[in-house]
């Protein structure tokens, strides 16, 4: 890892997959259900298969181009975010379980194909 504050992204790290266990695990939250899906890395990472940091004018053009190309594609869109080069399968509770465990959340992954079941 290479950052400024090496220890300091650790412990970023180490706070944020303690929040995200708390969220995918529980499933209410003063008695509202819901559902927490994740893209490893980040979004470009998922759609585009490239890891690396992007400026927000970047994003922003791989994020039009996506919607465009996905635009009135519905099936497409699932057929893309249900691929084995993307999606993890399991189910809800088995994908968090997954990401959860080593270098899983580096690697390109996603479980929102589970939105679609």
């Amino acid at each position: 890892m290479e950052a400024s504050d090496v220890e300091a992204v650790k412990i970023r790290n180490t706070h944020k997959a303690e929040i995200m266990y708390k969220l995918c695990s529980t499933g209410k939250v003063h008695n509202i259900r819901y559902t927490i899906y994740y893209n490893s890395c980040n979004l470009e990472h998922v759609l585009y298969n490239e890891l690396k940091d992007f400026s927000d004018l970047e994003k922003e053009e791989l994020a039009d181009d996506f919607a465009d190309r996905y635009d009135g594609n519905v099936e497409e869109f699932i057929d893309f975010i249900s691929d084995n080069a993307v999606a993890v399968t399991g189910t809800y509770k088995e994908t968090w379980k997954y990401i959860q465990q080593g270098t899983n959340s580096l690697h390109r992954h996603s479980n929102m194909h589970l939105i679609f079941k």
